[in-house]
């Protein structure tokens, strides 16, 4: 589950001054601290090489987000504690702010990782094992300057994500190919890892050996939850801790 965050300023405001804000907010881009509706959505520890990996976002939500210098941070299972390693920041190179519009997914992969050009993305260097772990989508809070976790999925026995982990079942220790289900026509997103999200071992595709098979970088899953699968009620919130942010500077207290 994502948390919501409210700017003090607007609390105190006014009505005469809340109405004209409100006429206008529907045509402006959503903040990204007011928003949970940016997800993770798929994740490849490697295939052909255990370098080739991505993590797939997307936007759930209604309204364009801004996500730029959100981050993508990780955690082994054998870490002591919940603080994170930075996997990739989301950056512009001509720092233009990076925009993702309702329903688009946005592509975080490797150099190996080919991906069709309409679809958004950037490269880092290799991170991810297929070593149990938890991967978190960290998102800017200049109030406090720290960034804090909006979305987290973990598998095996790492316990930072949210809910309950993926069982790694007869995938064991092989790379991983990590797909949130879908329902209809949107993703599955109670807030519990164990019945959001299927595993599998990462098997090499000799069509596009650096995307394992199966793998939907880009576009739909292909795992559906069918009706007769029960919701779970073991939902919670990743207990990640928040990352600091860098030439960020916090309000003079009055």
């Amino acid at each position: 589950m994502k948390k919501r965050y409210v700017i003090a300023s607007l609390i105190v405001a006014s009505m005469q001054c809340l109405l004209p804000v409100m006429a206008v907010a529907e045509d402006t881009v959503s903040p990204a601290l007011s928003t949970s509706s940016i997800i993770i959505t798929e994740v490849q520890t490697g295939a052909t090489l255990g370098s080739d990996e991505f993590v797939e976002l997307y936007n759930a939500g209604d309204s364009t987000v801004e996500i730029t210098d959100w981050q993508l941070r990780y955690l082994n299972a054998s870490t002591t504690g919940n603080a994170t390693t930075l996997i990739a920041a989301i950056t512009s190179p001509d720092d233009s702010p990076i925009l993702l519009a309702s329903h688009e997914y946005y592509l975080l992969h490797t150099a190996s990782v080919l991906l069709p050009l309409e679809i958004k993305g950037q490269t880092y260097n290799a991170k991810l094992s297929s070593a149990d772990k938890s991967i978190g989508l960290f998102a800017p809070h200049v109030d406090v300057c720290e960034l804090v976790v909006q979305d987290a999925v973990a598998w095996g026995v790492s316990t930072m994500g949210e809910g309950l982990p993926i069982p790694v079942g007869t995938s064991g220790a092989a790379e991983k190919l990590v797909q949130r289900y879908r329902s209809d026509d949107s993703f599955v997103d109670t807030g519990n890892n164990s019945y959001d999200f299927a595993i599998n071992a990462a098997i090499k595709d000799t069509v596009t050996p650096t995307v394992a098979r199966n793998a939907t970088p880009g576009a739909d899953n292909t795992h559906v939850l069918t009706a007769a699968e029960a919701i779970s009620e073991d939902s919670s919130d990743s207990l990640m801790a928040p990352a600091g942010m860098n030439d960020c500077t916090l309000p003079a207290e009055e």
